[in-house]
């Protein structure tokens, strides 16, 4: 009814929906073709697909390292994931204020340093306490999402009004592949021991440490080509 009532009284939208396109450069396609020739899109869709990636070369295996590697309880994971997601909230904002007041790559830097102490603390060779290693590998989990944050952030600024649609499309896409990619490299470099202990996550952390630092120099590209198209 209510449907109805809207298709009787509001005026059609072919006009606006024709301008539109015309704004945009023609239909999809074309839009998404154009974004994907300009650099700055591209180095903001590295960006999400860097932080997709080294997220799920981690993520996917925090439990069974926890509790085969690290020897961990069950409590003891159960707690890691209510405390990330506790501090997920609080990082989030803090990214958040940090981008908005300093910049993107000041945020990038402290998260990179960050994931380095995390990383190396959670899966190096040192024997740490069992609460040493419950609070790292939650502060783990906030650390990535905070990543992701900067990536999607400055990815946020680079398409212009009439494109924001089409290159969120691609955003979501480029997190999609990154996680998958993430993920399948994951499985291809572990491997499981007899005694049902992971090996290479060493490998994989080292990795996620490298792609934390990556970022930075992406965003000093595309601050460079963002100041460029303002003709700073």
């Amino acid at each position: 009814m209510t449907a109805a009532f809207c298709a009787v009284l509001l005026p059609p939208a072919r006009a606006l929906l024709g301008r539109r396109r015309a704004e945009a450069g023609g239909g999809v396609p074309s839009g998404l073709l154009r974004l994907l020739l300009r650099p700055e899109s591209l180095l903001g869709l590295a960006l999400i697909f860097m932080a997709s990636f080294g997220t799920l070369l981690i993520s996917p295996h925090i439990a069974a390292y926890t509790l085969h590697n690290a020897g961990l309880s069950a409590g003891a994971l159960q707690l890691i994931y209510a405390a990330g997601g506790g501090l997920s909230l609080l990082t989030t904002q803090a990214t958040g204020w940090v981008i908005d007041r300093i910049g993107a790559l000041p945020a990038s830097l402290v998260i990179a340093l960050a994931m380095t102490l995390v990383l190396t603390g959670g899966f190096g060779p040192l024997a740490l306490p069992a609460a040493a290693l419950v609070a790292l590998y939650a502060l783990l989990l906030a650390v990535q999402l905070a990543r992701s944050t900067v990536a999607q952030a400055s990815a946020a600024r680079v398409a212009a009004p009439a494109d924001r649609v089409a290159y969120q499309c691609l955003a979501a896409a480029c997190t999609s592949l990154g996680q998958a990619a993430g993920a399948g490299v994951s499985t291809i470099v572990l491997t499981e021991r007899v005694d049902g202990t992971l090996a290479g996550m060493g490998w994989l952390a080292a990795a996620s440490v490298a792609l934390s630092w990556l970022p930075a120099l992406v965003l000093v590209a595309l601050d460079r080509r963002m100041a460029g198209r303002r003709g700073i």
